[in-house]
């Protein structure tokens, strides 16, 4: 429990190590921290457990024996150790608790030997900068990575669909390629029904009745 306090406090667990079966797999989180990549000297200091693999794996048997009796093959707990194995794990918890108070900082358990992980890098450019150097050559990303690049599904490369033009282009380019229209034919004028009297000439007494 001292162990998973410790790089939960530091550099963290993930999902199976904090609730899944690996939960109760000290050893296994042992073993990823001594093979994990450190960046300072506090991450070297951490790596350094404060007994050997063998016994972390003798005390995590204990363990599991006095949580789980049902699974520690029809043999009673209290009958599998003698005083000297109780006094051996007490000597054990105290010297994991005396390195877990000590600690100050883990490295990251995910981390491998051969990656470098982004915030080293950034160290690097910035001690770089300071000295008057060039920036190191970073590796190139891969072509699903980069941005416009086709995405990738297996073997086969998925061209790009090219983009439909949007609708009021497709409306100008046909006005543009049908010809002109004639204009409309003219309405025809209205023929009066009888001529207007001359310019100065009164009308005649019987049309007024």
């Amino acid at each position: 429990m001292a162990l998973k306090s410790a790089a939960l406090g530091t550099c963290g667990l993930t999902p199976g190590e904090f609730t899944g079966p690996a939960a109760h797999d000290i050893c296994g989180l042992a073993s990823r921290l001594s093979s994990a990549h450190p960046v300072t000297a506090e991450q070297r200091r951490g790596q350094q457990l404060p007994f050997p693999a063998g016994d972390l794996a003798w005390l995590q048997q204990a363990y599991l024996a006095a949580r789980y009796p049902n699974a520690s093959r029809g043999q009673i707990p209290a009958h599998r150790y003698s005083s000297e194995d109780a006094a051996r794990a007490l000597i054990q918890a105290q010297l994991l608790l005396a390195w877990t108070r000590s600690l100050e900082d883990l490295p990251d358990p995910g981390a491998a030997s051969g990656r470098r992980r982004p915030r080293e890098e950034q160290e690097d450019d910035d001690a770089d900068m300071q000295a008057g150097s060039p920036r190191r050559p970073r590796p190139a990303d891969p072509p699903s990575a980069r941005p416009g690049a086709p995405e990738l599904q297996g073997s086969a490369v998925r061209p790009t669909l090219p983009t439909p033009a949007p609708q009021h282009a497709l409306h100008s380019d046909a006005a543009a390629a049908a010809p002109p229209l004639p204009p409309p034919p003219a309405p025809p004028r209205p023929s009066l029904p009888f001529a207007p009297p001359a310019r100065g000439a009164l009308p005649d007494a019987s049309d007024g009745e």
